[in-house]
């Protein structure tokens, strides 16, 4: 898992391999989670083709990659216009353009260290408006560890 920055090991049954943005993406039910699941294809490590096959449920969900939760934690970030890349490469719920070409952005964060890293990514080019307390000083945290290593 990228969000997490942790490896597992899953039983799926897949049902449809989706193309979005240049990636592949698996879903299907994930016996560990009890749910529907996507895995992007190229972190599968490896996988073993069982006999059964599966065909996809009626109510099976939408194929987007990231659907966000009700219980994921929302935040508000501020863009500079180096960063508006932002809103082509990531979901956003909402956006509000400022008159000096700052743009802010409401997002849902199902993992934080993915957003840890969208932070140090950004680096000068964005702040953090609204955000639980844990999410507000992330990328500061991510930005001190990676700062330690080269110590």
């Amino acid at each position: 898992s990228y969000g997490r920055d942790a490896r597992s090991e899953r039983d799926v049954d897949p049902y449809v391999l989706h193309a979005e943005d240049g990636a592949l993406y698996l879903f299907g039910w994930c016996h560990q989670a009890a749910g529907e699941r996507r895995f992007r294809v190229d972190r599968i490590a490896t996988a073993t083709l069982l006999d059964e096959r599966v065909d996809r449920p009626a109510d099976a969900s939408a194929t987007t990659v990231f659907q966000p939760d009700d219980d994921d934690p929302r935040v508000t970030l501020r863009l500079s216009p180096e960063a508006r890349w932002v809103l082509d490469a990531h979901p956003v719920e909402t956006v509000t353009e400022r008159p000096d070409g700052h743009v802010d952005v409401t997002m849902a964060v199902a993992a934080e260290p993915w957003f840890a890293r969208l932070l140090v990514n950004l680096g000068p080019h964005v702040e953090v408006l609204e955000a639980p307390a844990h999410l507000a000083t992330a990328g500061r945290r991510a930005a001190a560890a990676i700062l330690a290593r080269y110590r």
